[in-house]
């Protein structure tokens, strides 16, 4: 009975551990480090550019290099 239940059990298990979780923007904005590696993973692998943790990613860098330009156009008008 165990490995009925052993063997019935563990597709699932395993198909949750495949699985990755979708981040979303702001947690890309959070985890930079994370959001360069998926960057440069999207980008070595054109097929992933349009899944959402690539979009996520991209909208994210965008966001901050917006406000990296506003910070420094502020510095620089004083």
């Amino acid at each position: 009975m165990r490995n009925f239940l052993a063997i019935l059990v563990t597709p699932f298990f395993l198909f949750g551990c495949l699985k990755e979780e979708t981040r979303d923007k702001n947690w890309f904005i959070e985890n930079q480090v994370e959001m360069e590696a998926k960057i440069k993973e999207c980008n070595n692998h054109a097929e992933k550019l349009l899944e959402a943790d690539c979009v996520n990613a991209l909208q994210a860098n965008r966001e901050i290099k917006k406000e990296n330009q506003k910070d420094l156009l502020n510095k620089w008008k004083g």
